[in-house]
């Protein structure tokens, strides 16, 4: 052996592979559109499928049932699709829930308005689709729990159902005939679930 070269000669080190560089939430915002849609998990993309027209429009509707019990009140902002909202940082993990309400402090003023929301909503919506597997979306209601979400719905249009995920995980399912509220999230809010899977 020669010199300070401890390998073998005929031998290589074997191949570590390079550690793919994680991404921030500020990087996850620059990125050009490719049609895709993605969500930023622990700072790895990863690609989310369109829902179908059912999943879409009970998204949509409960959204605007949520609208129209927040706005009046001006008790905060609801989005609906898109909206980003930050729920952990380094690694940064930006979730896009089919619905979500932030309180009024927790409201994008300025510039941060063009961002994500820093903070987890006070309430996210995810409604199951068909190409969706529903213990994924369980791990993901559980995440936002974990990220301090007060309240999640998860809604299953092919059951007729919708799961409440409480802070504590505590859940309760609920039934065409049932009604839902917002709880300490969104108190006086109602909506039958017979206009939601009708």
């Amino acid at each position: 052996m020669n010199g300070s070269n401890s390998v073998a000669e005929g031998w290589s080190r074997p191949y570590t592979p390079p550690v793919a560089k994680l991404m921030t939430a500020e990087q996850f915002i620059e990125l050009p559109d490719d049609g895709h849609n993605y969500e930023l998990v622990h700072g790895r993309l990863v690609e989310v499928a369109p829902s179908g027209f059912s999943s879409a429009q009970i998204g949509l509707l409960i959204g605007a049932e949520l609208i129209n019990f927040v706005r009046p009140r001006r008790l905060g902002a609801v989005t609906v699709g898109e909206g980003g909202y930050i729920l952990t940082r380094g690694p940064d993990t930006v979730r896009a829930p089919d619905a979500a309400f932030v309180r009024a402090e927790h409201v994008p003023q300025g510039a941060d308005r063009d961002f994500f929301v820093r903070y987890p909503p006070d309430l996210a919506v995810e409604v199951m689709s068909r190409t969706d597997r529903l213990r994924k979306l369980q791990a993901k209601c559980l995440e936002y729990l974990d990220a301090g979400v007060r309240l999640v719905w998860l809604v299953e249009p092919s059951h007729q159902r919708l799961t409440v995920y409480l802070p504590d995980r505590a859940t309760r399912t609920l039934g065409i005939t049932d009604t839902l509220d917002g709880g300490d999230v969104l108190p006086g809010f109602a909506l039958p679930l017979a206009e939601v899977f009708d």
